[in-house]
């Protein structure tokens, strides 16, 4: 419930305080759901504009990326063992792994990338 509480009162839905200890919400008045309503519209269609008005720059800037990260997930010991051997083949990397449990589980493969 508490999760919920804060996010409601993040949204403005809710108010509360705390009294002798004893946390109290109350839901805002119905009346006021149409302002926070078009508080939030105004933000979408300012936001909506920024984009709008940077989206020439932001392509530029996507187009010039010359490195596209891949990720790949490899499951299963032929699997890892064909993700190694393309490893290999590569002109540079870089990698991150626990070289205790590589040479643990594929010890003929622990000299060659470690």
């Amino acid at each position: 419930m508490y999760v919920l509480l804060n996010r409601f009162e993040s949204q403005g839905l809710v108010t509360s305080f705390i009294h002798q200890s004893v946390l109290h919400v109350q839901a805002v008045p119905m009346t006021e759901l149409p302002a926070i309503l078009a508080d939030k519209q105004a933000l979408i269609e300012q936001t909506r504009e920024l984009l709008i008005k940077n989206l020439p720059q932001l392509q530029k800037l996507e187009k010039n990326q010359g490195l596209t990260p891949k990720i790949c997930f490899y499951e299963g010991r032929s699997r890892v063992e064909t993700m190694y051997e393309k490893v290999i083949k590569e002109k540079s990397f870089k990698s991150f792994f626990h070289p205790g449990r590589i040479k643990a589980v594929m010890p003929e493969y622990f000299h060659t990338v470690a």
